[in-house]
């Protein structure tokens, strides 16, 4: 998982903090699912949420 966000029918991309929740439902729904590994990477561009994978590693660590 690279956090890429994802567009409306308009080509508008969703905020981040809404992707970033996001993430954090997907990981919360796989942690309860039982899967025992999220990996997620790093990227410095606009069209991805996520640039400090350990900032969102520590967060799902809050809620797994």
């Amino acid at each position: 998982m690279f956090g890429d966000n994802h567009y409306d029918a308009s080509g508008k991309p969703q905020p981040t903090a809404q992707r970033l929740q996001e993430l954090m439902e997907e990981i919360k729904l796989m942690d309860e699912l039982g899967l025992d590994f999220f990996g997620i990477g790093e990227h410095h561009r606009p069209d991805y949420a996520v640039s400090t994978p350990e900032i969102i590693l520590a967060a799902a660590a809050t809620i797994t």
